[in-house]
């Protein structure tokens, strides 16, 4: 062995011990979050702790990433921030996307550059998931890098392709279901699936399908002879063979199109085509490569070709004054059987292919209704398609994504997760081993006062002017082009847009009326029962997902109360400091020595099926894990539904 190569190997194992002391070294950082309610005081707390602390804030906090709109978003002030350096805050556009995945690696790159300043990361913020995939590996790495993000063209507001190539695309996707549908069924049933292929594909001479377009083969040497059968098997094999070469056809053109656009049209559509159609195509990560291609053409020309001997023997006997016997029917069966048994056992590791062919391009995704984005998932990852609502598009396209990025099912990654040492049925171990977290809490009738006082302080602040300033020069050219306002994407998702839509959407002599001064009122109100309701449901998914799992690794978790802001520094203040001292001092370990005690770990609640499908016949409804469906059952609307079920049952 060279000595080069000694030393290459010295270097990687080098490297890789390297790697694995600094994951060690960073997950011995010591981590202090802040979370609870909105409205209890978690950024007040989060500034005084890094003040006497020397530590620097990082906000988990889905809408304060966004520029702008810091009465809505409830951001600290620019005095605050003055105090103590606030990171992830204020810096991204308003429209874009910005994904838990985004946050956890922005997050962490963050972790690190405060510690090597070192002072110490405290994490504060209301939106619970960013918190939680920051704290435990739950998440899967399958976003696209910044090269291919730049490349695009949907990340750029542009149509992502032309509806031609749309056509075209879909026209190639019905052609890859066919023939998956196709090589599922056994070839004597192929013929079952013949007559949808004339609808999909017009080019197939439609005298190819007479003669066995409608029927059903339900023993292949049952009624018919041999030779029928065989003449059969020949034709359904060429049709499939021509419909496979329309893929090659679909593919060229393509790279035409790429040819042509490079010369005349720079940009698009020649960016998408070459940068993220084609690889998509023709890529391992979707399996639709020449290597399935070229794997598929030899076996059916196998089987043609057998099935074409097996016919000249039949026509042979029969021009020899045989009419078919039973042992030459035994023969041909016997042919025909092999030839099937063969080219089934080497096309069924190529039926998974082709379903993941068929998705094709996550862009192409985000044009197909809920329900088929459910069945192709389905198709390709059918554990977590069962795990899924069908109607609940974002999880169903996030695991179809997950799965064209990565080349792996999202249930099997999950897995992975969750078998490794700290692993729970929630998903990996936990990613700081020296962490701590406080979570505020305040008396819900005293939270609920304080949260319409705010309210009330956030319009007097100019809440009003700041929403239609940003709905003027934002959503108002979705209704000029008669589309609805969307609020389901970046900061209008945040609580505030949807409350005061009737309000934003009249002209501004009609909101200064009476009837404006209503749906004004009308939209205060409902901004206040939003922030209940958002109140509440963060105390919920704390209470499900830091308490009520039995194998999950859980940090040390201090209650503070901030009902009385009187007592502030007795009640929330003081212990949390104590708290941090140890910890700074001990490290995890050493917070038993600490008179403060965390909330103990809950061990008799039931155990929670969070994938089990449960559907309700009074009310038509699927509903998936036992959370939601024991909430349903205890609904007024379900009550509602039951009794008037039972009204319709009495005579």
């Amino acid at each position: 062995m060279c000595l080069s190569t000694i030393q290459c190997m010295c270097f990687a194992l080098f490297f890789r011990y390297i790697t694995v002391l600094c994951h060690e070294i960073m997950s011995r950082v010591p981590l202090i979050v802040v979370l609870g309610a909105t409205g209890t005081g978690k950024s007040k707390l989060a500034i005084e702790l890094a003040l006497k602390f020397n530590g620097e804030i990082i906000s988990a906090d889905s809408m304060q990433v966004y520029k702008k709109l810091d009465i809505i978003t409830n951001k600290v002030t620019p005095e605050e921030r003055n105090l103590v350096p606030h990171h992830i805050i204020d810096f991204l556009s308003p429209l874009k996307r910005y994904s838990v995945v985004e946050f956890r690696n922005h997050a962490l790159k963050t972790i690190d550059e405060i510690v090597e300043r070192k002072k110490i990361p405290i994490v504060v913020g209301g939106t619970n998931y960013y918190i939680e995939a920051l704290l435990w590996k739950i998440l899967v790495d399958a976003d696209r890098n910044p090269q291919e993000r730049r490349q695009s063209p949907s990340q750029d507001g542009d149509s992502p392709f032309p509806e031609a190539l749309f056509a075209k695309l879909t026209h190639c996707k019905a052609i890859l279901q066919y023939v998956q549908d196709a090589l599922r069924a056994p070839i004597s049933t192929l013929f079952e699936c013949i007559e949808p292929v004339y609808r999909i594909q017009p080019q197939v001479p439609q005298e190819e399908l007479q003669g066995f377009s409608n029927r059903v083969l339900n023993d292949m040497f049952g009624k018919t002879t041999a030779i029928e059968n065989i003449k059969r098997h020949k034709n359904a094999i060429q049709v499939i063979i021509r419909i496979v070469e329309e893929i090659f056809e679909f593919i060229f053109n393509l790279q035409q199109l790429v040819s042509e656009t490079e010369k005349t049209k720079p940009g698009k559509p020649r960016t998408y085509v070459k940068h993220v159609l084609l690889p998509n195509l023709c890529s391992t990560n979707t399996l639709l490569s020449c290597n399935f291609v070229s794997a598929l053409f030899p076996e059916m020309s196998k089987l043609q070709a057998e099935v074409e001997e097996a016919l000249r023997e039949v026509e042979r006997v029969l021009d020899g004054g045989v009419l078919g016997g039973e042992e030459a029917e035994r023969a041909f069966r016997g042919r025909v059987e092999a030839a099937e048994r063969r080219t089934l056992e080497r096309l069924g590791g190529l039926v998974q292919e082709l379903s993941s062919a068929v998705v094709i391009e996550e862009d192409c995704l985000n044009h197909l209704p809920v329900p088929e984005l459910h069945q192709r998932l389905n198709d390709v990852d059918p554990v977590r398609a069962a795990a899924l609502h069908p109607n609940d598009r974002r999880k169903v396209f996030r695991s179809l994504q997950v799965y064209l990025r990565t080349g792996k099912t999202h249930s099997g990654i999950i897995k992975e997760q969750r078998s490794e040492a700290g692993g729970s049925d929630l998903g990996g171990p936990l990613r700081f081993q020296n962490t701590c977290i406080f979570w505020i809490q305040a008396n819900q009738t005293v939270l609920d006062t304080r949260l319409d006082k705010r309210v009330d302080e956030m319009i007097e602040s100019g809440l009003i002017q700041e929403i239609s300033d940003f709905h003027d020069e934002y959503n108002a050219k979705r209704l000029l082009n008669n589309e609805v306002a969307d609020y389901t994407k970046g900061i209008f998702q945040s609580i505030g847009f949807k409350e005061f839509h009737n309000y934003l959407i009249l002209d501004k002599e009609e909101r200064k009326t009476a009837k404006g001064q209503r749906i004004l009122q009308e939209g205060i109100n409902a901004l206040k029962m939003s922030t209940w309701r958002y109140s509440r449901s963060q105390i919920k998914w704390l209470k499900n997902r830091f308490f009520k799992s039995k194998d999950r690794q859980i940090p040390p978790i201090y209650n503070v109360d901030s009902s009385n802001v009187d007592e502030w520094n007795e009640k929330v203040l003081s212990p949390a400091s104590e708290v941090v001292s140890h910890l700074l001092t001990d490290g995890v370990e050493g917070l038993s020595k600490c008179q403060i005690k965390p909330i103990p770990k809950e061990t008799d609640h039931p155990h929670q099926d969070r994938h089990k499908n449960f559907y309700c016949e009074p009310c038509q409804r699927l509903f998936i894990g036992t959370l939601q469906w024991e909430a349903h059952l205890k609904s007024k609307k379900h009550a509602k539904f039951v009794a008037g079920k039972r009204k319709e049952a009495v005579p």
